[in-house]
Formats: structure tokens, C-alpha cells, sequence
């Protein structure tokens, strides 16, 4: 299968080997009502595989809401986190997402590897941008410090473009992100992200 089709499945391996139960996200309520929409972060259009590596595409800016100590922060705080993601690929920038990933996230460490592997051999990753349908939170549960938010998402296609010139891409499609986010010393700090694809349901 191409490698940047894999990309999200490989990472969801990673995060998802025992790492959900050791901080308690299997114990979470999945139920409720249905997730309320919030939009979509508008994204660059993705410029021609001739383009240099490095796009000028400006950082996302974190929404207000990510300053509060509560579930809607750690909605705000996974959303943010998934524009920083597509930032990181577009243009090799993971300065912010580095910022955001716990020092344990192993599919914040995928996504650095990844990126910084990609750039560095002088390749690039355009497309790809991500539409938010719905972002639920839940609050911690027991002893678990973490708040679960689950995100529908849909990404468009993606063209990656290796520094030996070799174009892999990628269709894209819906997936469900279920975030591990706890907050600490004024600021949110994604544990881990599990990724799941097709008709996502929360």
C-alpha cells in the first residue's frame, strides 16, 4: 500500500499497543448525544509538486477557548492540535506540535520522525487539509488526570513528493481521532491520539 496512504494506519499501531489502557481512555463513556459540529479550519490550497519544499503557509492560531481548564478547553485543545498537524506536513514546521505533545505521546514521536524525515531529505507533503464534522469531550473519569475528545474528521487527498522525486498519494477520507489530552502548568499537552477510519460514529 502507498506510504503516505498508510501514514494514519501506521501511526494508529503505534499509539494504540497498549497505550489507551495504560492511561485509562478504554474506561471512558463513549455515549451521549451527538457531537455537536464546529466547523472546519480553512486550509492553503495545495500548490503543484514543482513548488519549493518549503511552502509559506502561516501557523494556525490557537483559538480562545484552548485557554480554559475544562472539557471545552480540551475540545479546543484537539482541534488545535489536528491544524497543527497538517501545518507540520504542509511545511515541515513542528516547532508548535512539539510544543503540544507529551514527552510519552508515541503518535506525537510518529508524526516528528515522519516530518522531520521527509524535510530533511529534501522532500514535501502538500494537500491533505482536515475538515472538523464533530469534536465530543469527555471529562476525566476515576483516577484517570486525562480528558478523552473524540473528532470526526475528513482529509482530502495528499501528494507526497520524496527527495528522490518518487510522488506517492493519497486519497484521504474519514476518520475518528480519540484524543488523550491532559493540562498542566497553563497549557494542554496531548497524551495520545488513536485513529480509527471509515463511517466514524461517536
Amino acid at each position: 500500500m502507498a506510504r503516505a496512504a498508510q501514514r494514519l494506519r501506521t501511526l494508529l499501531a503505534m499509539a494504540a499497543a497498549g497505550l489507551f489502557a495504560a492511561v485509562g481512555l478504554a474506561a471512558c463513556d463513549g455515549g451521549g448525544d451527538e457531537p455537536t459540529p464546529t466547523g472546519s479550519p480553512s486550509e492553503a490550497e495545495s500548490p503543484s509538486a514543482e513548488e519549493t519544499p518549503t511552502q509559506e503557509i502561516d501557523p494556525p492560531v490557537p483559538p480562545n477557548a484552548i485557554a480554559r481548564d475544562d472539557v471545552h478547553g480540551a475540545e479546543a485543545a484537539a482541534e488545535y492540535f489536528l491544524k497543527l498537524y497538517v501545518y507540520a506536513y504542509q511545511t515541515g514546521g513542528l516547532a508548535e506540535l512539539e510544543q503540544m505533545s507529551h514527552a510519552e505521546c508515541r503518535f506525537c514521536q510518529s508524526v516528528t520522525t515522519s516530518v522531520s524525515t521527509l524535510y530533511s531529505d529534501g522532500g514535501r507533503s502538500t494537500g491533505g487539509a482536515i475538515t472538523i464534522r464533530s469534536a465530543e469531550g469527555h471529562e476525566p473519569i476515576e483516577r484517570n488526570p486525562y480528558y478523552r475528545v473524540d473528532v470526526v474528521i475528513e482529509q482530502s487527498p495528499s501528494t507526497e513528493v520524496a527527495g528522490s522525486g518518487e510522488i506517492v498519494e493519497s486519497e484521504g477520507g474519514e476518520r475518528l481521532m480519540v484524543f488523550a489530552i491532559g493540562r498542566g502548568e497553563n497549557e494542554w499537552k496531548v497524551r495520545a491520539v488513536q485513529v480509527e477510519e471509515g463511517d466514524a460514529d461517536v
